[in-house]
Parts: structure tokens; C-alpha cells; sequence
């Protein structure tokens, strides 16, 4: 299924939980745990036209963040971070075809780069805009894409 031709562009749904560990005020990690799917409504492959593709993988990423403050209801944010991601189910349908399962395979690590804002709502609650951009130590053909650009929006409450 990895080929030099194969290009996608789809919507990407991601639920996830994070703990935030924050020993100074402007300095953050971030480790979590979620489900990604990844959907797609046409394509094209050398092989064939696929008219729909979905994806799920299981999620594990840990971040470095630093906040900037700019206002005290506002902060920049920039980091790096790390993600485990695993294949767990893909369905791919044509008109022909309708192939569909649960799968295992590699686990594949990857890396990205993050920057946005926080707004600060109150104390405990704040909302997390930020774009991300990363890509794949391997790629094994194993439905998870090499490289990837994210805008994340983020509900945050802090006990």
C-alpha cells in the first residue's frame, strides 16, 4: 500500500486524554493517551481509485511545552514532542470492494513540532489553539502517514 505516488488529504478526528505536569508556571510536559481516525473520501493510487478510506490508531504522546506569556489571559506556546502510534481497524471501499478489519501491526514513533495560543478562561480552565506539524521515524505501510500538519483545538482544565 506505500508507494512514492500515494498521496492522501482527509479529515483526521482525535479524542484524547492528557496529564499535565507543570513545575514551573511557563514550562509544561504533556503525556496522554486516545484514538485517532483518519478519513478520506476519494483518492487516487497507481493501482486503483479507492472512493473511501478510514484508519483508527491508538495514540500515546508526550510533549515538552513552553508558554509565553503575552497578556495574563494569554500565552504563546511552542515544543516539541514524541508520539506512539498503532493500527487498530481500516476499512477501504469501492464500488467492488468493501475491506474492512481489525488490524495489529507496527508500532511506529513520531515526532512533531508545535506552536499556538492558550486563553486563559479562568484559574482552572483555558482553550488551546495550536498548529502541529510532524512526521514518522518509519513507515512500515502500516496506514500511518509519514508526515502530518494539524490544527488542534483543546479544552484544558487544571485542578
Amino acid at each position: 500500500m506505500v508507494s512514492s505516488d500515494f498521496q492522501m488529504r482527509g479529515d483526521l478526528l482525535r479524542g484524547q486524554m492528557r496529564v499535565l505536569y507543570s513545575p514551573e508556571k511557563n514550562f509544561r510536559f504533556e503525556m496522554g493517551f486516545g484514538v485517532s481516525e483518519f478519513s478520506q473520501g476519494s483518492f487516487q493510487q497507481s493501482e486503483s481509485n479507492y472512493a473511501m478510506l478510514r484508519v483508527s490508531t491508538l495514540d500515546v504522546p508526550l510533549r515538552l511545552a513552553v508558554v509565553t506569556p503575552v497578556s495574563p489571559n494569554i500565552g504563546i506556546v511552542t515544543g516539541a514532542g514524541l508520539h506512539l502510534s498503532a493500527p487498530l481497524w481500516r476499512e477501504f471501499k469501492t464500488q467492488d470492494v468493501n475491506n474492512k478489519g481489525w488490524i495489529g501491526g507496527t508500532v511506529n514513533l513520531g515526532y512533531h513540532l508545535f506552536g499556538g495560543i492558550d486563553l486563559y478562561a479562568s484559574d482552572h480552565s483555558k482553550l488551546a489553539i495550536f498548529g502541529e506539524i510532524g512526521g514518522s521515524f518509519w513507515n512500515k505501510g502500516n496506514y500511518i502517514t509519514r508526515y502530518h500538519v494539524v490544527i488542534n483545538f483543546s479544552y484544558i482544565y487544571t485542578l
